[in-house]
C-alpha cells in the first residue's frame, strides 16, 4: 500500500526526502497542469506555472495542512491567474 500524501510531506518536510517530494510531483502533475492549462490555454505558460506552484510547494511543505491535493489545486489555480495578471500588466506598461 503506498504512503499518503501528507505522510510523504511531513518526510520530505523533516528530512529533505527528494524521493518523497518527487512521490508527490510524480501523483499530482497532472492535476496541477491541468488546473493551469485550464486557466492559461497555454501549455508553456501552463508549465510556469506548474514550476511555481511546486516551487511554492517546496517553500511551504512544512506550513501545509489539510489534504495535500486540494492545496495544490488551489495554488495552481492561483499562479495561474498571477501569470495573467502579470501579462496584463506587462502589456499595460508596453502600451505606455
Amino acid at each position: 500500500m503506498s504512503e499518503n500524501e501528507n505522510i510523504l510531506l511531513r518526510r520530505f518536510a523533516a528530512s529533505g526526502d527528494a524521493e518523497a517530494f518527487a512521490e508527490i510531483v510524480r501523483r499530482h502533475a497532472g492535476l496541477v497542469h491541468g488546473a493551469c492549462l485550464r486557466v492559461l490555454a497555454d501549455k508553456d505558460r501552463a508549465a510556469d506555472a506548474v514550476q511555481e506552484t511546486f516551487l511554492q510547494l517546496l517553500r511551504n511543505a512544512e506550513t501545509i495542512t489539510g489534504a495535500v491535493p486540494m492545496w495544490l489545486h488551489r495554488v495552481a489555480t492561483r499562479k495561474a491567474i498571477d501569470v495573467i495578471r502579470r501579462d496584463s500588466s506587462r502589456r499595460q506598461r508596453e502600451v505606455m
